[in-house]
């Protein structure tokens, strides 16, 4: 099942690390090892053109290999105009299921100084 809602908030041109906690059915840690992971930022749900496209690293979060880190760094926002984005963090693990881990909102706001 999916992480639904995992909305934040960053302003454009800014630099932002962003985590995700990954627990199978029961709660239990997922490890993700042999697993290839995707981050996509849309306009909207239901649009298939990326905004941005990120290849999340591992991190253990709960000793294991169940926390994917997207790193967004200024030139990922800089030009994005202000909006309420779609994104998606997608796992393939290493029997080759494909499936969406979580979902949420990314606010982008404006930034006067960027």
């Amino acid at each position: 099942m999916a992480l639904t809602e995992q909305n934040f908030t960053m302003y454009q041109g800014e630099d932002k690390l962003v985590t995700f906690v990954i627990t199978d059915e029961d709660e239990a840690a997922l490890n993700m090892t042999g697993g290839t992971l995707s981050w996509e930022a849309s306009i909207t749900s239901l649009d298939t053109t990326a905004q941005i496209t990120k290849t999340p690293s591992l991190v253990n979060v709960d000793g294991t290999n169940d926390g994917a880190r997207v790193t967004l760094v200024d030139a990922d926002t800089q030009t994005l105009t202000p909006l309420i984005y779609y994104h998606e963090l997608r796992l393939v693990d290493g029997s080759g299921n494909d499936s969406v881990l979580a979902e949420g909102e990314m606010t982008v706001k404006l930034s006067t100084t960027k």
